[in-house]
């Protein structure tokens, strides 16, 4: 990397990495690249960087150990799966029925009680 004055810099605990169009720091584990001084610091702080997805908040719960707050419509250890009822109005379509999601797909359905069918049309349980 090179600095300011043009002095090549090192990637102290990382590997500089040279894409041909500039270079940048590749840390080694318990490492993160900080873009401030462009360099690999040590991860004293769980949360640092945020290790959580979509705008989810970080709580550290110990020295290496945290929790995710996840923002509406995400949801997981990490906040990266997506709730697709709460992010494209499934809750409000389902009326009275469950909105449940698919895993791994991005599709919700509605789910009725035992015996009970989702009827479209009315948006109801019947």
């Amino acid at each position: 990397m090179s600095s300011e004055s043009g002095e090549d810099m090192t990637c102290e605990n990382g590997v500089c990495i040279d894409s041909g169009l500039s270079k940048i720091c590749s840390c080694d584990e318990g490492y993160f690249l900080d873009p401030e001084c462009h360099t690999c610091r040590e991860i004293m702080e769980p949360c640092l960087p945020n290790p959580c997805s979509n705008d989810g908040k970080c709580t550290p719960l110990s020295v290496d150990s945290y929790n995710c707050t996840c923002s509406e419509g995400y949801s997981g250890s990490r906040c990266t799966e997506s709730d697709y009822c709460a992010l494209n109005g499934g809750n409000t379509f389902c009326g009275d029925a469950d909105c449940k999601n698919e895993p791994g797909l991005k599709i919700y359905y509605c789910s009725c009680a035992s015996g009970q069918y989702f009827d479209y049309a009315s948006r109801k349980c019947l």
